[in-house]
């Protein structure tokens, strides 16, 4: 068994040895689809605050995830690359993994600690001022994954020895 959902490190090193079997595919797959499921019922939980800011953060992630998915891309070799999808996604699961708990760590300490430094004796309006902290916080954490990805990638990919 090759499925190892808390180090990436481990993860790369079975992929690169061929020891990833069908199953642990799709153990990958079933941890990779929970991990996203809890952040799309957690922000629905959080509740969103709707406005202009909300379309320029959708649209910053959606760079983000643009630019990170095409530099993975290119650091498994481009068009002539090989094995990105079955690379891609068991290596996401432990990155994910972080992220999730980094993300969770930074929510429950901002939901505790951040009206105490963001409120209106600080800031003039509290509450965009807490959008910007998040903004920065959880598109940092996604550049954070991306940028991880690129590194076991590339670490993967036909030209590395």
């Amino acid at each position: 068994m090759s499925f190892h959902p808390f180090s990436a490190r481990h993860t790369r090193e079975a992929l690169r040895i061929g020891s990833v079997t069908a199953h642990d595919e799709m153990r990958y797959w079933l941890v990779s689809s929970v991990i996203w499921l809890f952040y799309y019922y957690h922000a629905a939980w959080a509740g969103l605050q709707l406005g202009w800011f909300l379309l320029y953060d959708v649209l910053a992630a959606l760079a983000v995830l643009w630019i990170g998915l095409h530099e993975v891309f290119k650091a498994n070799g481009g068009a002539s690359g090989r094995d990105l999808l079955l690379r891609l996604i068991p290596l996401s699961v432990p990155l994910g993994m972080v992220v999730l708990l980094a993300s969770q760590a930074l929510y429950w300490a901002s939901w505790y600690l951040f009206p105490l430094v963001i409120n209106h004796q600080s800031f003039r309006d509290p509450v965009f001022a807490w959008q910007v902290v998040q903004f920065f916080i959880f598109n940092g954490i996604q550049i954070w994954f991306w940028w991880r990805l690129h590194f076991h990638i590339s670490k993967l990919s036909n030209k590395s020895p």
